[in-house]
């Protein structure tokens, strides 16, 4: 009688372990899906505080760039229209959470060979710093992780296609390469 009474209260002590262990766990987990979604809360305001720093350019001035530097660099022109389409499909409209890092480095290679084809035979010194300038990005993605790199990335490339190619898909300029300020 006292074998039975002490594995009944054994059992009972043992349910009510495992359901306050059941109930601490699930604190736990509401707590981390909390702070994940609150870091993607902050981070959609960093990128929407980002998108109002974008600045405009004139249309007279990408005009001019695109009569220009634009008209002599038709092949890099065409490098530039489909990579920002790739960043376009893979960061854009909250892509950037959620990356392939395989398919961002495999992509960083190509535009290192790329980008070495191409800049002997640039001219523009503002296009061969802009292209350059994403050399050294896309060395940086195939170092290590960092969206923010990507993002930057995505955001030459951007700059770039309304510069040479009359891209309009999205009407802000993020004022990131050389060859639209003119410098």
């Amino acid at each position: 009688m006292f074998d039975t009474l002490f594995k009944k209260i054994m059992w009972g002590l043992g349910t009510v372990a495992f359901l306050v262990l059941g109930v601490f766990v699930y604190l736990i987990v509401a707590n981390v899906i909390f702070q994940q979604e609150a870091s993607s809360d902050t981070n959609q305001t960093k990128g929407a505080q980002e998108e109002a720093k974008a600045g405009e350019v004139s249309a007279n001035t990408i005009e001019q760039t695109q009569a220009t530097v634009g008209k002599e660099n038709k092949d890099v022109g065409e490098f530039v229209s489909t990579t920002h389409d790739f960043y376009n499909d893979t960061t854009g409209f909250g892509g950037i959470g959620n990356l392939s890092w395989n398919d961002q480095r495999a992509k960083a290679e190509m535009v290192l060979k790329k980008v070495e084809e191409l800049l002997p035979n640039v001219t523009s010194e503002t296009l061969k710093s802009d292209l350059q300038e994403i050399e050294g990005l896309a060395n940086s993605v195939l170092e290590r992780e960092d969206k923010g790199t990507v993002r930057n990335l995505h955001r030459m490339f951007h700059d770039l296609d309304i510069a040479l190619n009359s891209y309009n898909g999205y009407d802000k300029v993020w004022d990131v390469t050389e060859t639209l300020r003119g410098e």
